[in-house]
């Protein structure tokens, strides 16, 4: 057993000494850097969800605080917990930060913050010789025009501007100048083409422009970005990539590449990137129907520590229906979404038992058919969709081979029968969706067992009959979607009680009596649709109240 660490007495007397000289305690941080955090709270109207205590010696104990433990200055600072409840006047007063001379990370993200106060721009940080990362994301109203005086901080490493709703090119541009290897910029609504400027970054080595509204081709001299190691650009609908495309060919130390809901358009064959040892992530889905991926001709022969796959509408091997061979011999996926590419054959549940990490499974869309589990129990998945395919055969036991299940779809298959109840006997579930399929039952047989914890449940387009039970109890569901079935009876004023419930869809079925007077209750609810139903009387008034 290793044996304590033991100051002598004198040299923790003299360290204390040190720490007193240079304006500090030997309680922890220095007396003007507590006052200087206090003095930043004020400034976004302190919520009492920050505990900070104006009486603490130690502001290095403090939530969001971070310290050096050889100095016990102020080494990180993040308010982003104040994220929905900090009403500050807007203005940033930059100045304020200024005594925390040891910062590096700095974390403002979601504080209202709409730019900073006159005459003291972004650039009064460039004085915080030691700040290398700054997260201002989530502002919303943060002032593009104060965004170019960031690139004065030379010390930045990381820079976080995501959901800001900036709308101009020009900001990248502006950027382009900064020696940062972390540039986060996505979810605004940037218009225009990607600036070739941004080539300029050669020390870059993460960054998203995703959720903009960027258009026209990928500047070929991104190919120069050879330190890169995440590319997103996902989410930019108009925005052109084109393949066979030398510039991913080239981007060898990429980890992660995101393109989807892009304009993808050629052909991209998996083979020419198997030279990326480092890839973990591949998430490529077009917006359109001009992209084809081939993974059998030639071979692909990806890196076996693929994590995160997304090939979604990417005319897999030219709808061939053939499943891409190289996932035989990937065993670290973690989420796999090929949905709408026509893949055919017996649904694939190999990916479930080679890869003991598998979460989520994506696999709607396509022509599979055959049985749904794997042979022996998984606990990791979390997420199926299998909607859409033409799979008829429903295992009796999928609550206990994928018990951890929280998200089942199997809309539009081929499914007959009696509901599953095992299905009700899955703890984790909350959202189960089989509509459009061919179940024939009794309705009181989907709200037996343990459906306490079920947000959504989706039963359209089926033969349910019968009536509610008069004691349905969905306290969780917020939407219950059950049209077009047989289902006769009254509505239950029990349903009242699913006080969360937002969707209420049960037209064109065979309910009578009249709507519940409680459902003005429903506060949260948005949609209620019982068209096509042999309901009576008026329409109660309580319904204008919601």
């Amino acid at each position: 057993m290793p044996r304590p660490c033991t100051m002598p007495p004198a040299m923790a007397l003299l360290l204390c000494l040190a720490v007193l000289s240079s304006g500090g305690g030997c309680e922890g941080c220095r007396d003007d850097e507590r006052a200087t955090l206090l003095d930043i709270r004020g400034q976004f109207n302190y919520n009492s969800s920050l505990d900070w205590n104006s009486t603490a010696t130690d502001c290095c104990r403090w939530e969001g605080v971070s310290c050096s433990s050889r100095t016990a200055r102020v080494t990180g600072l993040d308010l982003s917990m104040l994220h929905g409840i900090a009403s500050s006047t807007g203005l940033l007063n930059t100045t304020m930060f200024l005594p925390l001379q040891e910062l590096q990370d700095l974390s403002l993200s979601g504080l209202k913050i709409q730019g900073c106060t006159p005459g003291a721009g972004f650039e009064v940080w460039s004085k915080l010789h030691r700040l290398k990362v700054l997260d201002l994301s989530y502002n919303g109203k943060l002032m593009e025009s104060d965004v170019p005086s960031l690139v004065a901080i030379s010390s930045l490493r990381s820079l976080f501007l995501n959901g800001n709703d900036f709308s101009s090119n020009m900001t990248i541009q502006k950027l382009s100048i900064m020696k940062v290897d972390t540039l986060d910029i996505g979810k605004n609504d940037i218009k225009g083409t990607i600036p070739t400027d941004i080539c300029n970054m050669r020390d870059l080595q993460v960054l998203y422009l995703s959720d903009n509204l960027l258009f026209g081709e990928i500047p070929s001299c991104m190919q120069n970005l050879t330190s890169l190691r995440i590319l997103g650009l996902s989410e930019n609908n108009r925005l052109i990539v084109k393949f066979p495309s030398l510039i991913f060919a080239k981007l060898t130390s990429l980890e992660k590449l995101s393109l989807v809901n892009n304009s993808l358009e050629g052909v991209l064959s998996l083979s020419s990137l198997q030279n990326h040892r480092q890839l973990t992530k591949l998430e490529l889905a077009s917006s359109g129907n001009n992209f084809h991926v081939q993974t059998e001709n030639p071979a692909t022969n990806l890196p076996a520590q693929i994590q995160v796959l997304v090939l979604r509408n990417c005319n897999l091997n030219g709808n061939s229906g053939i499943i891409p061979s190289f996932l035989l011999h990937q065993h670290k996926l973690e989420f796999v979404d090929m949905s709408n590419n026509n893949l055919s054959g017996n649904f694939p549940s190999w990916l479930i038992e080679n890869n003991v990490n598998l979460s989520h499974l994506v696999l709607g869309s396509n022509s599979f058919a055959g049985p749904l589990l794997p042979s022996k129990v998984h606990t990791g998945l979390q997420w199926l969709d299998a909607s859409s395919n033409r799979l008829s055969i429903l295992p009796v036991d999928i609550n206990t081979t994928l018990p951890n299940l929280s998200y089942i779809s199997l809309s539009g298959n081929s499914y007959k029968g009696n509901f599953p109840s095992s299905f009700s006997y899955m703890n984790s579930l909350q959202y189960l969706e089989l509509s459009y399929n061919n179940f024939l039952d009794d309705i009181a047989a989907a709200f037996v067992g343990n459906m306490l914890n079920i947000i959504g449940l989706k039963l359209s387009g089926n033969h349910f009959y019968g009536s509610f039970s008069p004691n349905i109890l969905l306290p969780a569901v917020k939407h219950l979607l059950l049209s077009d079935n047989e289902i006769a009876g009254k509505i239950p004023e029990k349903l009242c009680d699913s006080l969360i419930l937002m969707t209420f869809d049960a037209s064109n079925n065979k309910l009578t009596g009249l709507l519940p007077t409680c459902i003005s209750a429903l506060s949260e609810l948005a949609i209620l649709n019982l068209r096509e139903n042999s309901l009576a009387g008026s329409i109660p008034s309580e319904v204008c109240g919601l």
